[in-house]
């Protein structure tokens, strides 16, 4: 379009209005490319930016996978261990000097509870 506009200003030299309009409609041409560039540059850059943002992340959310994993595994192996501690307490009383007399107390006791008596 600026070409054909051009060309008709060669065709019509002495007009000053016309050339004017060309030179005007050419520095709003230049602009423009210059403003489509900038923001060209802009959107490429933020486009890689989004692109390493989003493969951060995704070694983030990896990482965070890997730790919930060892987070559940070391909740059970604490759980295991809860439980070992409490069986290791009751055999300790029962290793203890006169178990045998609690024991025989708690036979009792259980056996009130069902409504049955120990003769």
């Amino acid at each position: 379009m600026l070409q054909d506009l051009e060309d008709l200003s060669k065709k019509h030299p002495g007009d000053g209005e016309f050339r004017a309009f060309i030179d005007k409609r050419k520095k709003s041409i230049v602009e423009h490319d210059e403003v489509r560039t900038i923001v060209k540059d802009q959107l490429d850059r933020s486009t890689s930016g989004l692109a390493k943002v989003d493969r951060e992340l995704n070694v983030v959310f990896k990482r965070l996978k890997q730790l919930d994993e060892e987070r559940a595994a070391v909740v059970k192996e604490k759980e295991g261990a809860d439980i070992a501690a409490r069986r290791l307490s009751l055999m300790s009383r029962f290793m203890e000097p006169g178990w045998q007399t609690r024991l025989e107390m708690l036979e009792s006791m259980m056996g009130d509870e069902r409504g049955v008596s120990k003769s």
